[in-house]
């Protein structure tokens, strides 16, 4: 009977051991070919850097239907018309999710567009490898983790409204929001690892009554907030003179109630430019300063009969490029000034049928040209378009939907923004939902209009993420980061994506 019983114990053992020894060979199937195909894309890249047989060169993978997946080594310009090499089979464990053509451009490697390949195993399709190739051509280490990161930045509660974030010189970010009620802070937070898990949050100024702010980051990498205090009726504008902004100088740049949008970005000479307006007076204010401080500007009338939802960037010339929202006749406009102060300026009615333009965010392309992204509000719900403007002052331009059946809380809030993907393509944010209690969603444009494009949401797990105000980044790698309110519990959020 211990006999029978020892060896039912080996048996049970030796099945065991197989199983993982099994699962343990499987992986390494899986781990090996990732670093063969991640060795096989960075030696067709440096082919065609090197500018071998004078041609680009490529990797055609393969989901083959009926044989094994495999990849080819070829040059030429696709695999369709170029010479194949080599051909390198995976094991039979080993699929890839789709067929790829990465092809390298000659001399500086790139690829036309960010591609994402993704190996698993045929018995287990949640054992995944994921590798990365960006619009310039860098491929990345194999992946395995989950493409977005979400940290929490404040308590549930403590934030409703009114953030603004910039990525720092180091490549983190920087946040500014109003948290509490009665008596409301104006707070800074100053991200200190990648996903801001380490952060340091300073108050900026403690006040009664809150509105809108918005944040840039300095040459110095030290942050800059134009903000405004609602009850006191003044736009103000905070110069941080140290990383966390517990050092900081405060002016009042101008006494007045009633914002629509603030943006805030640095000029070629370091000091800030502001623009702002007011629906109470019609106000639509550009502001120079002077100085670091503010305290010496030079503040111009851009249009005179308002313009709300101002974006401001800053031109290779060193002149401002706004698009805004004018209420009086509904139109999306662009401003390009064509001096210091903008005071004088080129404005186009960048689309106007009928009701269009409101929540304006810019940014500017390779070229220099504005690419914008708005609400039209001839439906109900409104609808989310893009515009690409094809010269400098965007008389010329293409026009795309972005999403429809989407849904605005208030004038004063920000629901999306615009940022350049290092392939030269928009990335665009905002809120999905017809009740306020959408998800942000994540746009990678496919090509410059982004007539193509992928539509993913970083943080669905809840409804009301991302309900009201967002703000989007691209670091230096070409990855999204997302700061965002999600009004399931009002808690500020980073969404860092990574791969």
């Amino acid at each position: 009977m211990e006999l029978i019983i020892t060896m039912a114990i080996i048996s049970v053992l030796a099945v065991g051991g197989t199983a993982a020894y099994k699962g343990f060979f499987l992986n390494n199937q899986l781990d090996g070919a990732a670093q063969k195909t991640v060795a096989a894309l960075k030696n067709a890249q440096n082919k065609a850097i090197s500018g071998e047989n004078n041609s680009n060169w490529g990797i055609n993978i393969v989901h083959a239907t009926s044989s094994d997946d495999y990849y080819q080594l070829y040059y030429g310009t696709s695999t369709s018309v170029g010479t194949s090499t080599a051909t390198t089979y995976y094991p039979s464990s080993v699929k890839v999710d789709a067929s790829y053509d990465v092809n390298f451009s000659r001399i500086n490697g790139s690829v036309a567009q960010k591609i994402v390949i993704t190996l698993y195993l045929a018995s287990d399709p949640s054992a995944k490898k994921i590798i990365a190739i960006d619009g310039s051509g860098s491929v990345s280490v194999v992946k395995s983790q989950s493409k977005w990161t979400i940290t929490p930045l404040t308590s549930p509660g403590e934030v409703y409204g009114h953030l603004s974030a910039d990525l720092g010189l180091d490549g983190l970010s920087r946040v500014s929001y109003w948290k509490g009620s009665g008596s409301y802070v104006l707070e800074f937070l100053n991200c200190l690892s990648a996903n801001c898990v380490n952060r340091a949050a300073t108050t900026i100024e403690t006040l009664f009554g809150t509105t809108q702010n918005d944040v840039v980051v300095g040459q110095d990498g030290f942050a800059r907030v134009a903000y405004h205090y609602s009850s006191g009726g003044n736009m103000k504008f905070a110069h941080c003179t140290n990383s966390n902004c517990t050092s900081k100088n405060i002016t009042n740049l101008e006494d007045i109630s009633g914002p629509v949008g603030i943006s805030i970005a640095i000029g070629l000479d370091g000091f800030p430019r502001i623009a702002y307006s007011f629906s109470s007076t019609a106000y639509f204010r550009f502001v120079r300063c002077l100085d670091a401080d503010c305290a010496s500007k030079n503040i111009t009338e851009v249009e005179t009969d308002s313009g709300w939802h101002p974006s401001l960037t800053i031109g290779s010339d060193g002149f401002a490029r706004i698009s805004y929202y004018n209420p009086n006749n509904s139109d999306l406009k662009f401003a390009r000034c064509l001096d210091a102060d903008c005071v004088t300026k080129n404005i186009t009615a960048v689309d106007t049928v009928g009701s269009v333009g409101r929540f304006t965010s810019l940014v500017l392309d390779n070229n220099g040209y504005g690419q914008i992204v708005y609400y039209d509000d001839n439906s109900n719900p409104p609808i989310l378009k893009f515009a690409k403007c094809a010269n400098i002052d965007c008389t010329s331009k293409s026009i795309v939907n972005i999403d429809s059946a989407l849904y605005i809380f208030d004038y004063d809030e920000h629901p999306n923004a615009i940022a350049m993907g290092k392939d030269g393509f928009p990335r665009i944010i905002y809120r999905s939902g017809t009740d306020g209690n959408g998800a942000i969603q994540f746009v990678e444009c496919l090509n410059a209009d982004c007539s193509s494009k992928n539509i993913e949401s970083p943080d669905a797990g809840s409804s009301g993420n991302g309900a009201a105000y967002s703000f989007l980044d691209v670091d230096s790698s070409g990855l999204a980061r997302i700061v965002y309110l999600d009004t399931t519990n009002y808690t500020v959020k980073l969404a860092k994506q990574n791969w």
